[in-house]
């Protein structure tokens, strides 16, 4: 019970300072450099933490999850690349379309 606590607890630490840190970054507030390594020292620390807390079928779910997802997305990537570079524009298409922003 108290390591699910811990787990909740530090991802919602985690959620909180990298909303901060976005909304820091897109505002006129100065970042403080000191801030970015101790973020990091942060998560990696909690990630090994929260790893290692992890039974051996929620570790192998995990690593196929990222295994996938990242692969489709890189595929996706590369994909809408290739398309644009076919001469299809099919980027700026979208763009104009609206649907990109």
């Amino acid at each position: 019970m108290r390591i699910c606590r811990l787990k909740t607890a530090f991802l919602v630490i985690c959620f909180v300072l990298s909303l901060g840190l976005g909304l820091a970054s897109d505002s006129l507030m100065a970042f403080p450099s000191w801030l970015a390594p101790v973020f990091l020292v942060f998560l990696t620390g909690g990630s090994v933490f929260y790893w290692r807390s992890l039974d051996e079928t929620a570790r192998e779910a995990r690593k196929f999850s990222w295994y996938w997802g990242s692969s489709i997305g890189v595929g996706l990537v590369i994909a809408a690349w290739l398309l644009d570079r076919s001469g299809l524009n099919f980027i700026d298409a979208m763009a104009n379309a609206g649907t990109l922003g």
